[in-house]
């Protein structure tokens, strides 16, 4: 026979149990929203946008619809109030506290096939996405065979998506990316692939063949959109001007900077003073005769005449300063 305090004991363990049960489904359930998702279907529900698995959700929250994203690549935005809103409106028994981010953005993508052209297309609208670019701006291209015969099998019924993990300091160029196939969530392939991801760029080509040390002039070249992954320094129209070419560009060919120099500017310092010694040289019909002693009546700079006095025969003539001590007379 239970003694009068064991049955007080147990009644009130009983009555405590009770309250337990009733506080605990009272107790308000806190999910996180996510600040970006990705949906394959147009209706967006709870669970889309809430970082819970969808097992973990009491049954009357799993099919609550948010929204509806009609196209796919549209993206909108759910304010966290109007979620809230959408809740209230559903009567829900239990309260739900949201927390994390104040909105998410939703977007919807297309069902995938597992190929590599579909993962191109994937990779191609991924990129547009996190560098800002149009999509029509970006080119992916899977430098070798992905699944090399081992294509894994995918259920016709179940919707595709491939999830990127690009590397974080650069997103063009030859990258090791790396790959994972979902289908409602589970991992059905992962591979690290090669890819070239290169933007849609503006640059300079040759119209014509340039020759090694051209002074070039901007009807010289034409601008041309290429895709490149940032490796061209291509220059402007205006940047070409006063330049000169240091190898052969032929027509159609990218120009960049390390294809031109700037033109060396004329020496207009002062290279022959008064009563310098002056190396005087007269050219005639393809005869060139040099005086060896002769001195500056003036001073002259690179590409002036000066009046130079020959000191063997006192006659002073007119000549054209060629280089420092040095001077040309054209003789008719």
């Amino acid at each position: 026979m239970l003694k009068p305090i064991w049955v007080v004991t147990l009644v009130a363990n009983m009555i405590g149990m009770v309250n337990l049960a009733h506080a605990q489904q009272d107790a308000p359930l806190c999910l996180r929203l996510l600040p970006d998702v990705k949906v394959l279907q147009p209706v967006v529900r709870l669970v889309d946008v809430v970082d819970t698995a969808p097992e973990l959700l009491p049954e009357e929250l799993r099919h609550i619809d948010l929204c509806q994203v009609e196209q796919s690549g549209s993206t909108i935005t759910l304010d966290r109030r109007l979620i809230d809103l959408r809740l209230a409106l559903c009567s829900v028994d239990r309260g739900i506290v949201l927390v994390g981010a104040t909105e998410c953005q939703v977007q919807r993508i297309e069902s995938a096939e597992l190929t590599e052209a579909s993962l191109e297309q994937s990779a191609r609208l991924e990129v547009a996405r996190i560098s800002g670019c149009s999509p029509d701006d970006v080119q992916v291209k899977v430098i070798q065979p992905v699944f090399r015969g081992r294509r894994p099998e995918v259920p016709s019924e179940t919707p595709l998506r491939f999830d990127f993990e690009f590397p974080r300091h650069q997103i063009w160029g030859r990258r090791l990316v790396q790959v994972r196939a979902l289908c409602d969530e589970d991992l059905i392939w992962s591979d690290r692939v090669p890819m070239v991801i290169s933007r849609q760029r503006r640059v300079l080509t040759a119209r014509m063949d340039i020759p090694r040390d051209e002074i070039v002039s901007p009807e010289m070249f034409e601008m041309k959109s290429l895709f490149d992954f940032g490796g061209l320094q291509s220059p402007t129209f205006e940047q070409v001007i006063g330049k000169r070419t240091v190898k052969m560009v032929e027509a159609g060919t990218v120009v960049t900077v390390d294809d031109l120099v700037d033109v060396q500017p004329v020496n207009r310092d002062v290279v022959i003073h008064v009563r310098d010694a002056v190396r005087l040289v007269a050219e005639t019909r393809g005869l060139r005769f040099v005086v060896p002693r002769a001195q500056a009546m003036q001073t002259g700079r690179v590409g002036q005449l000066i009046r130079v006095k020959n000191l063997e025969s006192n006659r002073i003539v007119t000549a054209r300063v060629v280089g420092a001590g040095e001077a040309v007379v054209d003789l008719k």
